[in-house]
């Protein structure tokens, strides 16, 4: 009985199969342990799934050795998929030492995916696999192997790794390899992904070893293979064997080699596929592949197989000195390959054997758009297996070659040398191809070099352009001086169908850009004369072929898109866009039509282009104005190339913002060659520029030119009907400014400030300004905007009998900005210096005059992107664009003085002082300042490092030039301050005010300076405060002109002491006796510490005093 109640409880003792997300490292509520990847594995092995799991791995996991992680076919739906990944935010390796196997074996295993994304980032797993093999150097490892059929596997987002030390060429130490049950064998595997990883100290970094075409539907894509040392270099990077339906792409392989002395048999390349059908190899990057061993043969990129399409590779540095012939940076071999607009430079074959650009062999047979230069080979007395070629046509039936540039420069010592070799075919197509054989010494030089010398093996070979330094093509062996043909009309004799070919120099820089980009440097008429080829209707960038193409791989138009035109009826040939000319045949309103985006712009007779206020035309190239171009308040005109002309003359009206009586405008002209009489006829006689060479300003002349990119100011005209304010318009009439402006600046002993202004019709970005190099290494990185918000006053600090409130300045830098809101209201700037906006800059460096730099790069695209000559916000703001956490703090009383500073945690700012984030402070007789400090700047704009830190300190001063109370604000935040607490701490009455909650009032004393008084802190917490008897004592010190101020709450001073930095005394008072006290000190503009005694206590200050 007993027995057969034990019979009945087994099965419920028994585990269940598991789904959902588990973690290893932990006990997971369904009570399994899975204290290991092993265990975890080991129970999937045992029981299966039931559903899609995930197991997290918490920690780093160490194998034992020889005993891998072998993932069987598990049981349950076949549809359940296994997910090994990093848990949330943890870094994780791994690792065993396994000999003759792998670290991970999918043993038939299906829908398994390891993925070394941890939630945020990828590459967070590493797979290594740490046998250590010296003295033993035959033997097979690798990170994960695939076999028994182990199929629609994912191995992605990781770094795989092996130890190679003493390895072979002819040993596996791979990243991943699939195959059969013994490393080394083949077997079929299918529907697999291999993507996104990188493979490190590896011989192979994916080796794919098929046996049939069963081995089917292989993706592997966007992975990194190679190393920048020779013994850590793979010798092949990607090995495919025996696969249908396959994509390779998007992978970078960096550093292969084959080293002189090893033994064994290698599969040397980037990339070899052999025994395949129907796959695409696109968009891969191979470079520095090397052989050194001296046999064998060197491929950039090879293939055997058929239906191969092989485009946009980019194939550099191929050297070898193999004894074999048919090296090459890319060889395909096989029936129905289609290789078109790959970049193939540098492929070099030291020793005498043969070497080409492009090697092909297979009937029907497509190369197109592909740029191919300088290969070169030792060269040796056999033409066909001894010389450097840029394209190679072994043999086939109807081989196609349309739209290819080479170009043959590095000199071959013997032989010959050709930029096309055709050893074989029949139903050869050679049109549109640009061969240029620029070599000057050394082999005889051909642009081609046939051995298929019947003319009706060539179905067309036309509209070519050949140029060589010595013959344009030998007809047969070049042993025989008859078929060397130095002329285009001899190469026509024999071609008999070359009758639109050219003979036409492409040189480099002004031809094709350099030797390794044979794009097209600039227009090249002679070139346009190819023929339309039927399916081949883009070039090697995607640009569209003009209906008579250019000749080569590079449809040169500067607009490729073609030409609409805008008439009564709306645009012929659809709306432009940056690829397309766009005509204006009839009158165009941007706000009945829309903006223009065109490559380039035509305004023909007696028709008006109206550009209306928040509407942007934008032109890539060249303007040309036969009509007119009529720019609204607010609108916008930008080109976008700095080459780009323009021709004829736009009008452009800006409006300033509201003005007071006597107020000036700061600006600048967007047009050349206009004068202030033109452009602002009622302003006569208050127009000056800054002028630095003597801190001050200077007339200007109304009839003189304004000088793009110089700013000046104009007064207020006082014919205007201020009610209290009011505006006024400037209208610029000429060719506008475009292109690189140089805007001169110059350096005083006395004076780093200039006035300069945004040259263009259009806004510029001022992160972009200030981000430029030449004004990065000349500014200190910030703005100052004058935004006359306060009107002139006799009350007012400054020289004359009426001035301005200097803090009417705003400030602006990456940080962000500050502004200076008055009784009558205020801006501050967003980041965009609008058409017209005349701006302050500090110079820093030697006292010299130079240039600084205003380029088509740093204007503003965007509709509603142009505002007035100082505007408010707009979308789209460079805030947008990093991480920013920003509080601005104020300082101001009810008449109307008003200062603020900026703290920001800001991407790309540390907490020391930073070119574009920190701004100094601009003082020109401010009533009152405010400003943070570091290393003894003030600074109206802080920049610190992004990650706040809530124990953060900012010191504050503050100078204030008026009596009575002042009051400190938090006017605004942003980013993680909508939900942080900010203080401000007075650390003269240990007062610490929660800014959120309400404002610090305050009373100093007259023309004081104070940079030990108040705090910015972010945590209510202990304040540890250097004074404890100030608590008790409430002792405040203020400095005043020559003169310090003594106030206590509580107890009567007794003595008073000061000293300065040195230690000297500078004034002593030991019988005050008083809570009050004045007391004179002899001290010029100094920090000073001073002693005060109490009847029960002594507090020490450190004052300014100034």
């Amino acid at each position: 009985m007993k027995k057969i109640l034990l019979f009945f409880i087994i099965p419920f003792l028994t585990h269940a199969q598991i789904n959902g997300t588990k973690k290893i490292g932990s006990t997971t509520t369904d009570g399994v342990q899975y204290l290991t990847l092993a265990s975890a594995i080991t129970y999937v092995n045992t029981v299966g799934i039931n559903g899609a799991t995930t197991f997290l791995i918490d920690e780093n996991q160490s194998l034992v050795a020889n005993t891998p992680l072998i993932i069987n076919q598990y049981t349950g739906s076949a549809g359940n998929t296994l997910t090994i990944k990093p848990n949330t935010g943890k870094t994780i390796t791994i690792s065993g030492s396994v000999s003759n196997g792998a670290v991970f074996q999918f043993n038939g295993a299906d829908n398994v995916t390891i993925d070394g994304n941890n939630g945020t980032s990828d590459k967070q797993l590493t797979i290594y696999n740490t046998f250590n093999d010296s003295g033993n150097s035959y033997t097979a490892r690798a990170a994960v192997w695939l076999y028994n059929t182990a199929n629609n596997n994912k191995v992605k987002n990781s770094i795989l790794r092996t130890n190679i030390i003493d390895a072979s060429a002819g040993t596996l130490s791979v990243g991943v390899y699939s195959g059969g049950s013994g490393l080394g064998n083949a077997a079929d595997n299918s529907g697999n992904e291999v993507s996104n990883n990188t493979f490190t100290t590896v011989k192979q970094g994916i080796y794919v070893n098929g046996s049939s075409s069963s081995n089917a539907n292989w993706t592997i894509s966007n992975n990194s293979i190679g190393a920048a040392t020779d013994s850590s270099k793979p010798y092949v990077g990607i090995y495919v064997a025996n696969v249908t339906t396959y994509t390779i792409s998007g992978n970078t392989i960096d550093g292969v080699k084959r080293p002189n002395g090893v033994g064994g048999t290698a599969f040397h390349s980037g990339i070899y596929v052999t025994g395949a059908s129907t796959g695409t190899i696109s968009s891969n990057t191979l470079t520095n592949v090397e052989n050194a061993s001296g046999n064998n043969i060197c491929y950039g990129l090879y293939v055997s197989g058929s239906s191969t399409t092989v485009n946009g590779n980019t194939i550099t540095a191929v050297t070898s000195n193999s004894t074999n012939d048919g090296n090459a940076g890319i060889s395909v071999t096989g029936a129905n390959a289609t290789i078109h607009s790959n970049k193939v430079y540098t492929i070099t074959m030291t020793d005498n054997k043969l070497m080409s650009g492009i090697y092909i062999s297979g009937n029907n047979a497509l190369l197109y758009n592909n740029m191919i230069g300088n290969v070169v080979s030792a060269g040796g007395g056999s033409p066909d297996s001894q010389s450097g070629n840029g394209i190679y046509i072994a043999g086939g039936t109807s081989v196609k070659l349309y739209f290819n540039s080479v170009r043959q420069a590095t000199n071959q010592s013997t032989g010959a040398s050709a930029c096309l070799f055709i050893a074989g075919g029949t139903q050869l197509d050679i049109r549109n191809n640009i061969f240029v054989n620029a070599q000057t010494s050394g082999s005889t030089r051909f642009c081609v070099y046939t051995t298929v010398t019947n003319t009706s093996d060539f179905t067309n070979i036309n509209y070519n352009n050949y140029y060589a330094s010595q013959y344009i093509g030998s007809w047969g062996s070049f042993y025989s001086s008859g078929n060397l043909k130095t002329t285009l009309a001899d190469w026509k004799a024999v071609t008999t169908k070359d009758a639109q070919s050219i003979n036409v120099n492409v040189p480099l820089t002004t031809g094709f850009t350099s030797a390794v980009d044979l794009h097209l440097a600039s227009a090249q008429a002679a070139l346009n004369v190819g023929t339309a080829i039927s399916g081949i209707t883009t070039d090697i960038d995607g640009d569209t072929r003009g209906t008579t193409p250019t000749l080569g791989a590079d449809e040169y138009s500067i607009c490729s898109g073609g030409t609409t035109t805008w008439n009564n009826n709306g645009w012929s040939n659809g709306t432009p866009n940056i690829n397309m000319k766009a005509i204006i045949a009839a009158d165009y309103n941007t706000t009945t039509n829309g903006g223009i985006t065109a490559c380039e712009l035509k305004i023909n007779n007696n028709n008006t282009l109206t550009i209306t206020s928040g509407k942007v035309v934008q032109i890539q190239n060249d303007l040309t104005i036969n009509g007119s171009i009529v720019i609204q308040d607010k609108g916008a005109l930008v080109q976008n190339s700095d080459s780009s002309t323009v021709s004829g003359n736009i009008t452009m009206t800006r409006t300033t913002t509201s003005l007071k009586p006597y107020d000036y405008t700061y600006f600048s002209s967007p047009v050349t060659s206009t004068t202030l009489a033109s452009a602002i006829p009622a302003s006569v006689d208050y127009n000056f520029y800054f002028n630095p060479s003597i801190y001050y300003w200077s007339d200007q002349s109304t009839t003189a030119p304004l000088i793009p990119g110089k700013g000046y100011i104009i007064r207020a005209p006082e014919s205007l009907n201020f009610n209290p304010t009011a505006t006024f318009n400037a209208v610029f009439t000429g060719v506008p400014n475009n292109g690189v402006v140089n805007a001169s600046v110059t350096k005083t002993a006395s004076c780093p400030y200039n006035l300069v202004g945004n040259p263009y019709p259009s806004a510029i970005d001022a992160d972009l300004f200030l981000s430029n190099a030449t004004n990065a290494s000349k500014t200190t990185g910030i703005i100052y905007l004058w935004t006359h918000n306060t009107a002139i006053s006799a009350q007012n600090p400054g020289s004359e009998t009426y001035n301005y409130l200097q803090n009417d300045y705003a400030k602006y830098n990456k940080t962000g900005s500050v502004g200076n809101p008055a009784a009558s209201g205020g801006v501050t700037p967003t980041g965009k210096i609008a058409a017209g906006q005349g701006f302050f800059i500090e110079m820093t460096g030697s006292n010299t005059t130079s240039n600084i730099v205003f380029n088509n790069g740093m204007r503003v695209k965007t509709d509603n992107g142009n505002g007035n000559f100082f505007r408010n916000a707009i979308s789209g703001t460079p805030d947008d664009v990093v991480e920013k956490h920003r509080v601005w703090i104020s300082i101001g009383n009810p008449g109307g003085a008003y200062d603020e500073t900026l703290v920001g945690y800001v991407t790309g700012a540390t907490n020391d002082m930073d070119y574009g984030y920190d701004g100094r402070t601009f003082d020109s007789g401010n009533y009152v300042m405010i400003y943070s400090i570091i290393d003894g700047e003030k600074l109206c704009i802080q920049g610190r490092d992004v990650n706040f830190n809530q124990d953060d300190i900012i010191p504050l001063g503050f100078k204030s030039s008026i009596d009575g109370p002042l009051t400190i604000n938090l006017s605004r935040f942003d980013g993680l301050f909508d939900n942080q607490e900010v203080y401000l701490l007075d650390k003269y009455t240990n007062t610490l005010t929660n800014l959120k909650e309400g404002r610090y009032t305050f009373t100093p004393a007259d023309s004081a300076t104070v940079e030990d008084r108040f705090e910015l802190r972010f945590t209510s917490a202990p304040l540890g405060i250097d004074n404890p008897a100030a608590d008790n004592n409430n002792i405040q010190v203020i400095a005043k002109s020559q003169q310090l101020q003594f106030l206590s709450s509580n107890e009567q001073i007794t003595a008073v002491t000061v000293y300065d930095l040195l230690g000297r005394m500078v004034y002593q008072n030991n019988a005050v006796d008083s809570l009050e006290f004045v007391a004179t000190v002899p001290a010029a503009s100094q920090a000073l510490i001073v002693k005060v005694k109490t009847a029960g206590t002594e507090t020490t200050r450190k004052v300014m005093m100034k």
